[in-house]
């Protein structure tokens, strides 16, 4: 993970992102994939660009091959496009990781998208699928995307997971994102937070939740995922 470098804008180095959150393709992979080494958790506060980008206008992603012209409506950044289409907060960059090859060139690496609530999670990635099946042949094409070997929501379920907070909607929704990929959050002391009523907020959302799963939300995936136990 020590190769990977935020904030830079050399085209030459191998940057995830830079400063502007523009995914880039050339990042290389270690060697040896086998490695049974814990992985480092990568946490992310929400977003990417959480706190300074909001206003960032494009590009969205750097594409191997140049377009000129408008692509069958979709503008010359059709990952930007769509990557904002049916999303909030975090999935913009979880499609881009997809998109850029990241998660089929690191299979071990995992990321948690905190504070992004959940109950749009399925109908994300039902969309995701949808968009990508009908445009990525062009794009491969005209833009020099590389093919998926998979669904973009198979990739997001298996190398993403999502904080929330007071989300009963998404809690009834956990099996069609991954119970496994879930983590409740208290956000303490941000205005987001129920404290100190936490107690009452977690009953509220977990209602009917059985316990093995409830225990699974609250701590488990926690534990799990940072390495904590």
């Amino acid at each position: 993970m020590s190769r990977w470098k935020f904030g830079s804008t050399d085209p030459k180095s191998p940057p995830l992102v830079n400063s502007r959150i523009v995914c880039q393709l050339p990042l290389q992979a270690p060697a040896d994939t086998s490695d049974s080494r814990p992985v480092m958790p990568i946490s992310v506060h929400v977003m990417f660009q959480f706190g300074g980008g909001e206003g960032y206008s494009g590009p969205w992603f750097q594409y191997e091959r140049k377009f000129e012209q408008e692509v069958y409506s979709a503008g010359r950044d059709i990952v930007g496009r769509y990557a904002n289409y049916y999303t909030q907060r975090g999935a913009r960059d979880a499609i881009r990781l997809v998109i850029a090859g990241v998660f089929d060139r690191f299979p071990r690496l995992k990321i948690y998208f905190a504070e992004n609530q959940i109950g749009w999670i399925p109908h994300w990635l039902e969309q995701a699928d949808s968009i990508y099946e009908r445009n990525h042949k062009w794009a491969v094409e005209l833009l020099g995307l590389k093919s998926l070997a998979r669904l973009p929501s198979e990739y997001v379920r298996e190398h993403c997971y999502w904080g929330f907070q007071n989300n009963p909607v998404g809690v009834q929704m956990r099996h069609l994102i991954g119970v496994e990929h879930v983590m409740w959050s208290s956000d303490f002391p941000h205005t987001e937070t129920d404290w100190p009523n936490s107690r009452r907020t977690i009953e509220h959302s977990f209602k009917d939740v059985p316990e093995r799963e409830r225990h699974q939300m609250l701590a488990k995936n926690a534990v799990e995922f940072f390495h904590l136990g």
